[in-house]
């Protein structure tokens, strides 16, 4: 592992090596002042960019924590030379870009992208010093091109990384030469709902909302046959072909779901005005916040307002879980389900399972727990839930799981009926070793873009799922929940059963349905002591649930 030694007024990064069965150390970088190596680990950005570069050229591992507490204990008592601060750091990107040679890797090619953002702010910085050089102070531009929209390319850049505070700092510096500025005004927020600060986002939403309404409301009036107010994403959608069709399986046969062509990425007409996305980015933003804050009719409404300028497809599903949330489950039905993809199946099955229709609810939960079954296994206890800070698409399934169970998971917590059903997928057999094959061929295809995968792996995991696929498991798993000798079956609320008692205790009485070989446990309301084991009982259900894949009923007994 690389570690860091003073050497005069030098501090050497070194990384000891074995060669010809002797260990040498091999010299990986120079600070030529220890002021360079200060400014180095006390930014993020720079320390990241300087260790990628160690990684890619020497090809060795670094402990990124470790190596940083080195270099920080290193300086510790060191008297810091004052120095140019940014030499280091441009000196190392321009090594790395001089042994970047074609064709590029991932790595160097994720390196260069990370190393924009400080090539922008040292070119800014550049350019302004030259400006102030060339002539006086008073006459420097601070126009629009070099106050709020440079505050905002600086920011989002920024932003893509990780680092929202300093991301928020540009924003806001931004706001300050132009307040009403709506893509500064969403980021601004964005930000503090990332920080789950929501009264402060909403603020930043609302006014961003309000600034780009009037814009929009601007723009129509004054070119109305320029921007159609109203689209239809169903008719547009209609024999829409897929672009990629020579590299995508599935556009063979049907519209591919997964490219950039498909229905659910394409959005039509106002919103391919490049004008009005921040208007929408603050509406979607603001129903987002809203929802966090538990105030799902406002929400409704924002996403309401949303369709009357352009039907997004996610403001379908959006409004949906809005209903869902407040109980009103017919109209989340209504709502819900204009474009599923991963983790959306879960919630249409959920909608499903609530009207009653066990069948639709696996038709929709089949599809969603070969997508992501960590999901399906979070929910059931099986897989942790990690910890997750609104990273993106760019997740794997694993943490955009556990994203989901954070932002949606309030929605299956009051349903535990619902497991069930996950249950009875989750434990056949022939789907758990479908799941095994998928993966294996998922873990392919992230490792080497260039795996041709079959074109049936290939829709299962990425494109549509066919009817004919789901058919051939739905009526398997009806039936299994339907089966009163099987391990998922429940009786419903209002159901009289006839039992006999198996065995009576103070608490939990074990029973058996007459015909039936599943023993199960009755739970009385309250205690009765005239019954004994062997006799035969009327019960009028009022709840039922498993526990520890124990079935347990309770009611009031029947005379």
């Amino acid at each position: 592992m690389p570690f860091a030694r003073v050497q005069a007024n030098k501090l050497l990064i070194l990384h000891s090596k074995r060669i010809d069965g002797q260990v040498k150390q091999i010299k990986l970088h120079t600070f030529n002042t220890f002021s360079d190596a200060q400014d180095i680990v006390d930014s993020d950005s720079k320390w990241n960019l300087f260790c990628e570069s160690l990684r890619i050229q020497f090809n060795v591992k670094i402990n990124d924590t470790k190596l940083r507490e080195n270099i920080r204990t290193k300086l510790k008592g060191l008297k810091l030379e004052e120095t140019d601060s940014t030499n280091t750091a441009v000196l190392q990107v321009l090594n790395f870009l001089k042994n970047c040679k074609p064709p590029l890797s991932p790595k160097q090619i994720l390196t260069l992208k990370r190393s924009k953002t400080n090539l922008l702010l040292l070119k800014d910085m550049i350019g302004k010093k030259m400006l102030t050089l060339e002539a006086p102070m008073e006459s420097v531009r601070t126009d629009e091109e070099t106050g709020a929209e440079k505050c905002l390319e600086y920011g989002l850049e920024l932003y893509r990384q990780g680092d929202w505070d300093e991301a928020k700092r540009y924003f806001l510096n931004g706001l300050k030469s132009e307040p009403k500025h709506v893509d500064l005004l969403v980021h601004a927020g964005l930000i503090d709902f990332i920080h789950q600060n929501f009264v402060s986002a909403l603020n930043f939403f609302d006014d961003a909302m309000m600034t780009g309404k009037k814009f929009a409301d601007l723009m129509i009036a004054t070119e109305p046959d320029e921007y159609i107010k109203n689209s239809d994403l169903d008719n547009w959608a209609k024999n829409k072909v897929c672009d990629l069709a020579d590299e995508c399986p599935d556009c063979f046969s049907e519209k591919c779901d997964d490219c950039e062509t498909s229905p659910k990425n394409q959005k039509t007409e106002l919103y391919r005005y490049l004008e009005f996305r921040p208007f929408f980015r603050s509406l979607t933003n603001r129903s987002l916040t809203l929802m966090k804050l538990k105030r799902f009719d406002e929400a409704i409404n924002t996403l309401l307002l949303c369709q009357e300028y352009q039907p997004l497809w996610g403001t379908y599903n959006m409004i949906g879980v809005c209903h869902l949330s407040l109980g009103e489950i017919q109209k989340a039905d209504e709502w819900y389900g204009e474009f599923l993809w991963g983790d959306s199946y879960y919630i249409k099955a959920l909608i499903k399972h609530l009207l009653g229709q066990n069948e639709d609810a696996f038709r929709y939960l089949l599809p969603g727990i070969i997508k992501i079954s960590d999901i399906a296994n979070m929910l059931i206890g099986k897989e942790k839930v990690e910890e997750t800070r609104y990273l993106g698409d760019a997740l794997p399934n694993r943490l955009k799981a556990s994203e989901f169970i954070h932002e949606q998971g309030y929605l299956f917590k009051n349903n535990p009926d619902f497991r069930n059903l996950i249950r009875c997928i989750l434990e056949d057999d022939e789907v758990s070793a479908l799941l095994r094959k998928l993966e294996i061929k998922r873990k392919k295809r992230k490792n080497d873009r260039n795996y041709k995968m079959d074109k049936k792996s290939w829709n299962l995991l990425y494109g549509s799922i066919s009817d004919e696929f789901i058919n051939q498991y739905v009526p398997k798993f009806v039936g299994r929940l339907n089966d009163k000798n099987g391990n998922y079956w429940k009786p419903t609320i209002g159901e009289i059963l006839k039992v006999q008692i198996i065995e009576k205790k103070q608490r939990n009485w074990l029973i058996q349905q007459k015909n039936y070989e599943k023993e199960f446990y009755f739970r009385p309301p309250v205690y009765v002591d005239h019954y004994k084991d062997g006799d035969l009982i009327q019960i009028l259900v009022s709840k039922s649930w498993y526990y520890r894949k124990r079935l347990f009923v309770s009611g009031e007994i029947e005379q």
